[in-house]
């Protein structure tokens, strides 16, 4: 999604430049799908479809859902009936989030100085701080590959959630929804200052 995820973590990598992440598609469709990012053979259990990209939208709840990318994931049901099932289960899925393996470049958020030079430490060690107003992260530049989708108990992206019958994100994370803008306009600053 075109927002930050990771957000509070050593992993606050802002996604929102949507020209960046339309570039997804082309590099994620037709991918393998994994349980839990383990990579090896045993642990395909199916394919991307053909992705897209789509814009932001509020949903039926009052939710703000950044643009994105959206698609279908194809899993064999004979061969993994039980995570199909999972995906299917009633009243709700029991399998909601996915998670991407993406190589992209980067730049700092903020420039830390130290002696006229940019101190990587600090930028670092302030990773997912707040630090005047905004949070401390990675600012995505490029996308360079894309190696699969798997599924997860809980993305980094808290918008990358299975989609209910109306197309929205089912059970979004908003503990972890950082405010594009300035932190101080974000609900949960509070709990940023804090935590």
């Amino acid at each position: 999604s075109a927002t930050i995820v990771g957000g509070g973590t050593w992993k606050a990598t802002d996604f929102s430049d949507e020209k960046v992440i339309k570039k997804i598609p082309k590099l994620l469709s037709n991918k393998p799908v994994m349980v839990n990012h383990e990579f090896e053979t045993n642990n395909i259990v199916g394919a991307n479809g053909d992705l897209k990209f789509v814009a932001s939208k509020t949903d039926d709840k009052g939710n703000f859902i950044p643009a994105g990318i959206e698609g279908p994931i194809w899993i064999d049901g004979k061969l993994h009936a039980d995570i199909c099932r999972k995906l299917a289960a009633f009243p709700v899925p029991h399998i909601q989030s996915v998670s991407i393996t993406v190589v992209f470049e980067w730049e700092p958020s903020h420039d830390f100085q130290q002696h006229g030079e940019y101190d990587w430490y600090e930028f670092r060690d302030n990773l997912g701080q707040i630090v005047d107003g905004k949070m401390v992260c990675r600012v995505v530049t490029d996308i360079i590959e894309c190696y699969e989708t798997s599924l997860v108990w809980l993305g980094a992206d808290p918008f990358a959630k299975i989609l209910d019958n109306d197309g929205n994100p089912l059970n979004i994370e908003k503990s972890n929804v950082v405010s594009m803008s300035k932190a101080s306009d974000d609900p949960l600053f509070s709990i940023y200052e804090k935590e």
